[in-house]
């Protein structure tokens, strides 16, 4: 296979386009040119690696990136090594809350203890959180532990944190289940945020288990 031919693969994966590619790779490619490239790797492997539009690997597309993105991911780093210019480095993505919130004081310790320590920040969500480490394009990732994670990602548990449903101290209600069952009955008009984030999900999935048990 034509080593440029899977770099420029690599770069238009990683950015989920061949547009978006040529505006995040380090040499100037145009676009046309890249198309071409891609079709010549295509048509020497004799799959197809990626839908154009919308943007989607196919699963030899997913399996072929899966090899080579730790390889050209990490020539970076290499290059800056040989070149003696390799610093510590940590690059930590997270949700917004967290980065404003809690980040800073945290990184006010590791920099005096790591005073050469360099950081780089993303906010991400949950899911982008799981890609951006997958694709080797952050190291951490802070966010919500759904029940299973994908193929090859790890964890450790930081915090425990427990659904708690908060109400006004001037409504009668003063358990969860009353105000379950009042929503269970009609009577009562329960809402939540959009379940595309993790934590209103994990809230929803709850309310559901807990409306089997109630009596209509």
């Amino acid at each position: 296979m034509n080593t440029h031919h899977l770099e420029l693969f690599y770069y238009v994966a990683r950015y989920e386009g061949i547009v978006s590619a040529c505006r995040n790779m380090p040499y100037g490619v145009q676009q046309p040119s890249v198309s071409a490239q891609l079709l010549k790797l295509e048509e020497y492997l004799q799959i197809k690696l990626f839908e154009r539009k919308p943007f989607r690997l196919t699963r030899s597309g997913e399996r072929l990136y899966e090899y080579i993105a730790p390889f050209f991911t990490g020539l970076s780093n290499v290059e800056a090594e040989l070149r003696g210019q390799l610093s510590q480095e940590i690059r930590l993505a997270g949700p917004t809350l967290m980065m404003r919130d809690h980040l800073p004081e945290l990184l006010h310790g590791l920099r005096s203890q790591f005073p050469h320590l360099k950081i780089s920040l993303q906010e991400a969500g949950q899911r982008q959180g799981e890609q951006l480490v997958q694709r080797g394009e952050t190291d951490l990732a802070i966010t919500v532990m759904e029940e299973t994670l994908p193929p090859g990602l790890q964890y450790c548990s930081l915090i425990d944190l427990p659904l708690v449903l908060l109400v006004s101290k001037n409504t009668a209600f003063r358990k969860a289940s009353e105000i379950l069952n009042e929503g269970c009955s009609g009577k009562l008009e329960l809402i939540s945020l959009p379940s595309n984030e993790l934590l209103p999900r994990l809230f929803q999935r709850t309310l559901e288990s807990q409306k089997r048990t109630c009596r209509l």
